[in-house]
Parts: structure tokens; sequence; C-alpha cells
């Protein structure tokens, strides 16, 4: 079984890719970002992965070492691909379509989807080999 915390750092890593995949991050995205993060801590996460204790990792936490390490969109992309190839085991299709949900919720908060972020979200589906 995997940690929480780890599962919560790549998947808060590829909402981040998602935010910043335009090349800025809004301030609606980035509120939009921590509590979709949050929620999916809180609603899909501790149910369905273990009963681990997880309260002192947060979203700050996780969206402040994404910024610190700078790389761009796809360099989170790839390194959650390879973390989701390496535990495909552990992505039930529920965590599955609330992780998709969520990068949907996170790409409508500030404007419209845009180019890019059609792309990464279209990635992500063929990842998780959705239709």
């Amino acid at each position: 079984m995997i940690s929480i915390e780890e599962h919560l750092n790549h998947v808060g890593r590829l909402f981040y890719a998602l935010a910043i995949c335009d090349g800025n991050l809004h301030e609606q995205e980035l509120i939009t970002l921590q509590e979709t993060l949050m929620e999916y801590k809180e609603t899909v996460v501790t149910r369905s992965l273990s009963a681990q204790s997880s309260n002192n990792y947060t979203a700050d936490k996780i969206l402040t070492s994404a910024r610190e390490e700078s790389k761009d969109s796809w360099a989170h992309f790839t390194e959650f691909k390879k973390y989701y190839e390496a535990h495909r085991n552990e992505f039930s299709r529920e965590l599955k379509d609330q992780i998709l949900a969520s990068l949907n919720r996170i790409a409508s908060s500030y404007s419209k989807q845009n180019k890019s972020e059609i792309v990464l979200l279209a990635k992500t589906r063929l990842l998780f080999n959705h239709r």
C-alpha cells in the first residue's frame, strides 16, 4: 500500500501542472487548486487508501514543494505519469474519476479551458484509459 503523503504529493503535482500549463497561476486558480486538493484528500484518499494520518500534510506544503522545484507543467505531469505507472493497481476507477473531475474544476476556475489545459486533460484521460 502506498502512503497517503506520497499519493497526495504526486496528485497535487498533477493538479499544479494543470494550473500552470498556460504559464500563469492566477489567484482564483490557486484558491481552487488548494480547495480541490484538500477536498480530494478528505473525501477520497483517506477513505480509499488507508486510515493513515495525514493531517499535517497540507495543500500549502505540496504546492510550496512543487513551486520550489521550478519545473514546468510537463515535467510535473511526467513525474505523475511515472508514479501512476508504478502504482497503477492503487488507483481505483473512483480515484481516477475524482482526479479527472478535480482537474476539470481547476481548469475551469479562472476562465474556460485553454488549449494547454485541454491537452493535459486529454493526456491524463489517456493515461487512465478513459474514453
